[in-house]
């Protein structure tokens, strides 16, 4: 799926993406994969 495909979808959800400073949240960041719509997605900062 295309980056833009899954900004698209979020918005069609109802989601609200909201970026932030990393200072801010650096003590809280994660990132998961998850499965929808019977795939695995995540961000490139879950590969590890």
């Amino acid at each position: 799926m295309r980056k833009e495909d899954v900004k698209e979808e979020i918005r069609k959800l109802g989601y609200k993406v909201i970026y932030v400073p990393h200072k801010t949240i650096e003590d809280h960041v994660a990132c998961y994969r998850v499965k929808y719509k019977g795939k695995i997605v995540y961000p490139p900062a879950a590969e590890n």
